[in-house]
């Protein structure tokens, strides 16, 4: 006896709810879709095998793939979990480099606020600085506030407490 097509078995049921994506194209794809509450549950499990410095096919990071969303909600999660906020991808730019050349000002001012790098150079020896649109005046002028602020000392530094999730994470 012929069973009908549209019934499955027991066996291809189990099959099919146990296909699970691995933790870091889940991150990304919800990085992609601005699902901050996915990222989050994501970012909270203590299973979860995640490194944020991968570069992906494309050739970014996930803290450059949550610039380039201009979620500030993303990039605060990235930085919330300790996230390298000089990162750099294929072509040596830091998400600061992409939000800068993207004249995001308040992702700009985030980054920089928690100690982007604003003197990082991509392989072609540009700074965030450089690839700010010449006529954004605005963004130029608060990149210039933090260029001509004193560097504080490594040492004085606040330091992260927290693990960065960079590396599989077991129980």
């Amino acid at each position: 006896m012929q069973r009908p097509l549209s019934s499955k078995t027991k066996i291809e049921k189990k099959l099919v709810s146990k296909v699970r994506f691995p933790d870091q194209v889940v991150l990304l794809e919800s990085i992609k879709d601005s699902d901050v509450e996915n990222v989050k549950s994501l970012l909270r499990r203590r299973s979860a095998c995640i490194d944020m410095t991968l570069i992906n096919n494309s050739g970014l990071t996930a803290f450059h793939h949550a610039v380039l969303e201009n979620s500030i909600d993303l990039v605060k999660l990235m930085i919330e979990n300790n996230a390298e906020i000089n990162c750099v991808d294929e072509d040596h730019w830091t998400p600061l480099h992409t939000a800068a050349s993207l004249g995001y000002h308040e992702i700009s001012r985030l980054l920089l606020q928690n100690g982007a790098d604003w003197k990082a150079l991509t392989w072609e020896n540009q700074t965030p600085f450089d690839l700010i649109d010449s006529n954004d005046i605005e963004l130029k002028n608060l990149y210039l506030k933090y260029m001509t602020e004193p560097e504080i000392p490594k040492n004085l530094q606040k330091s992260k407490t927290n693990q960065k999730i960079s590396v599989c994470q077991k129980k």
